[in-house]
């Protein structure tokens, strides 16, 4: 009865570490010169956080839009995310005196040129 409890809490440890675990992300990228901010919309994805910045800072730039630096915050529920996303508008409007910019910006289809590569 032991040897069944050491395998079954084994198989479920060894499970719980090799998924992949999707977290909650919107992508962010201030134009100082611009004195905008520009947000994706929140998603959800395994991948590498260089990934995702590369990718939005990638459609940025295709875009036109000239940005200083992208960044993609991570949460664990989308509440949090969406809260995130709103502080951070809010912030950079009122104390950075940025217009906040939404995005029309969704991951799955820029990551996919991303998948892997060594930044998976």
């Amino acid at each position: 009865m032991a040897i069944f409890w050491r395998l079954a809490v084994g198989s479920l440890v060894t499970f719980a570490t090799s998924a992949a675990h999707a977290e909650w992300r919107y992508c962010l990228a201030p134009a100082d010169a611009a004195r905008k901010v520009y947000l994706s919309r929140s998603f959800t994805t395994d991948a590498a956080h260089d990934a995702i910045a590369a990718a939005f800072g990638t459609a940025l730039a295709a875009a036109g839009i000239a940005y200083d630096r992208a960044q993609c915050p991570r949460a664990d529920s989308e509440r949090q995310i969406e809260a995130m996303r709103a502080h951070a508008a809010q912030y950079n409007q009122e104390f950075l005196k940025r217009t906040a910019v939404d995005v029309p910006w969704s991951p799955s289809q820029a990551l996919e040129a991303w998948r892997g590569t060594t930044l998976r």
